[in-house]
């Protein structure tokens, strides 16, 4: 016996909200992604800023964005 996952091509929105912290401290942001059913199918990969900046896993040193 096979399992069938039903796949629905359905567009989603994610946001992310501001998050504010001084130089050296951490800041956490998290990805707010709607439809609810689509997070468990959803990975972040990078991050864009808003001067065009592309912030990937590889463009972090020691995880951190300096």
């Amino acid at each position: 016996m096979k399992n069938i996952v039903q796949v629905i091509q359905q567009e989603y929105e994610v946001n992310v909200h501001d998050g504010f912290a001084t130089r050296g401290s951490t800041a956490v942001l998290t990805c707010q992604i709607q439809p609810a059913a689509a997070r468990d199918y959803t990975s972040v990969l990078s991050w864009l800023r808003d001067d065009k900046y592309v912030i990937t896993a590889e463009s972090l040193s020691q995880g951190r964005l300096l």
